[in-house]
């Protein structure tokens, strides 16, 4: 800013006009010498600070900070001094009967017409009431995304309740009905249709057991109600669930585990990576054709593990992947087969839970591939 009045226009009239600007003004307005003291000010800036014309040229800026924002006042202070432009910031400042507001500042360098700097204009704009309607506003909107998360939450255990009815149901009805049948009509029943249902009873049993079994670890990641993380090995977590396929329900398919390099020792939950390897490894023999190879790799790269399941099997369509980590989602491809539709939703919510990443590459008929990055950082 540089003084350069018109030459028809008296000194003493550009004084009487600043002195009216600064009378009439709301805002804080100061003029310092280069060593930050008044030297001229608004009516509001006497009136907030508690100065008058006797002991206005007395103080300076430096009077009217708050200690601990004394530090930021003098780093501003220094740099327009240093002649560097300012850009508009906000502090706190200290009134005269020890409250504090909120000030908008816009600082700069008043020069004579050559250039050379001889004082300080300085600009101050209370914004205290500004900052609170913001500060509301900002609770406000955070709370609406808290109400709306919470309403999505219970919309989604809403849906859950109904799906889980539903797929109870049927396999609670398959267990009455075979219980019936064997009360009523045990003494007709041939040992062989005996065993038929009875087994029948068991696997619906054993159905049953597992949807409880996976809703209860989608309970415990989504509310965050696992136990401390602890260090393992994970890849003695993988060996335990392929060895169990393979003496089980994957003893007719080829299940090939692979370690590729050092393995470090992972931090997290043991218990989750368990039923999130068992779930993938599930469904990679459950839908693929008997004698086919799934093949298991886990390897370490870029500071994380990552877990690889690819099958020879069914696939799954392009418009389904991105639902089928929904629970008891099932794609058309596979409504005849068994199943429950929980596997992935555990996979994700574990992947989630460790804070990886999990990618589906599939497509109908051409088998599946199962990715799962987990940080070890």
């Amino acid at each position: 800013m540089t003084t350069n009045p018109p030459d028809h226009i008296s000194p003493e009239a550009i004084m009487l006009r600043y002195e009216a600007l600064l009378e009439q003004t709301r805002d804080l307005i100061t003029i310092m010498d280069l060593k930050g003291y008044y030297v001229a000010a608004s009516k509001t800036v006497k009136e907030v600070f508690g100065l008058d014309d006797a002991t206005l040229t007395h103080h300076s800026y430096r009077d009217r900070v708050p200690p601990e924002e004394l530090p930021k006042a003098e780093a501003v202070y220094a740099r327009l001094i240093a002649g560097e432009d300012v850009p508009t910031y906000e502090r706190i400042f200290l009134r005269h009967d020890g409250t504090t507001f909120v000030g908008e500042v816009n600082v700069t360098l008043i020069r004579d017409k050559a250039g050379k700097p001889y004082e300080i204009l300085s600009l101050i704009r209370d914004v205290t009431e500004r900052k609170r309607i913001e500060s509301q506003l900002l609770e406000r909107q955070v709370l609406d995304v808290q109400l709306q998360k919470e309403q999505e939450l219970n919309r989604m255990r809403a849906d859950l309740l109904v799906k889980v009815n539903h797929e109870f149901r049927t396999p609670l009805a398959v267990i009455n009905t075979y219980i019936s049948l064997i009360e009523r009509h045990f003494e007709r029943l041939t040992p062989e249709r005996r065993r038929e249902y009875l087994t029948n009873v068991r696997n619906n049993i054993h159905r049953v057991t597992d949807m409880l079994d996976d809703l209860y670890v989608i309970y415990q990641t989504q509310s965050g109600a696992q136990k401390q993380k602890e260090t393992f090995e994970l890849v003695k977590v993988i060996e335990d669930v392929v060895l169990q396929l393979r003496s089980t329900v994957g003893r007719e398919h080829h299940i090939i585990f692979d370690v590729m390099g050092d393995i470090p020792i992972f931090m997290g939950y043991e218990r989750l990576i368990w039923h999130m390897a068992y779930n993938v490894l599930v469904n990679a023999v459950h839908y693929s054709p008997k004698g086919t190879q799934v093949t298991v790799m886990l390897t370490h790269h870029n500071q994380a593990l990552m877990l690889r399941v690819a099958d020879k099997g069914v696939g799954i369509a392009e418009d389904d992947i991105q639902r089928v980590v929904e629970p008891f989602f099932r794609g058309n491809n596979v409504l005849e087969l068994d199943g429950t539709g929980l596997g992935l939703s555990v996979v994700h919510e574990a992947v989630r839970a460790h804070e990886g990443l999990l990618t589906i590459d599939s497509a109908l008929n051409s088998g599946t591939t199962i990715t799962i990055h987990l940080p070890t950082q």
